[in-house]
């Protein structure tokens, strides 16, 4: 039996094998922002998805909220991503605080997600830094009753599972 590496390196890629009658196309990539901003971490985990074969059916990519979310079929079963980012740096309150209370609402929203989804796999997709790393163990026993993966990307882009 072969074993998979534990993560893919990704980049926002110029051409990608598309499946073959995808529903949704990957959010673009925005080389105007950092990488670990909601959209570009979107932007890479779609992209890895569609790598690994999945099948995107929908992705929200309007608005400027610091969540957005994916929804893929992945290996037979259907996956539902809460993706956040990091705060621009700038604002009133301190990043981490910031990053805080979205990390609180993609936790809430997964828990949503897994009533309304009971047999789907629900994701947390966040940009790998120390902030929630911290908040993820520190929530560990909460995201476990909802059910919930945690995924890290990395300034290299690379996905990895927590």
């Amino acid at each position: 039996m072969q074993t998979e590496p534990a993560h893919e390196v990704l980049t926002p890629a110029t051409s990608r094998s598309e499946p073959e009658a995808p529903t949704c196309g990957p959010p673009p990539f925005d080389v105007l922002q950092a990488w670990s901003r909601v959209a570009n971490v979107q932007a890479l985990v779609a992209d890895w998805l569609v790598r690994r074969g999945a099948t995107l059916r929908s992705a929200t990519v309007d608005g400027q909220g610091p969540t957005r979310d994916l929804v893929a079929s992945l290996d037979g079963d259907d996956v539902h991503v809460e993706v956040t980012g990091w705060p621009a740096d700038g604002a009133r309150t301190h990043p981490t605080t910031i990053a805080g209370d979205w990390f609180s609402g993609a936790e809430q929203a997964a828990a949503q997600r897994r009533r309304a989804h009971p047999r789907a796999r629900i994701v947390i997709a966040l940009p790998d830094t120390r902030r929630y790393r911290s908040l993820t163990e520190q929530r560990a026993t909460s995201l476990a009753g909802a059910g919930a993966e945690v995924w890290f990307v990395d300034p290299a882009g690379s996905v990895h599972a927590r």
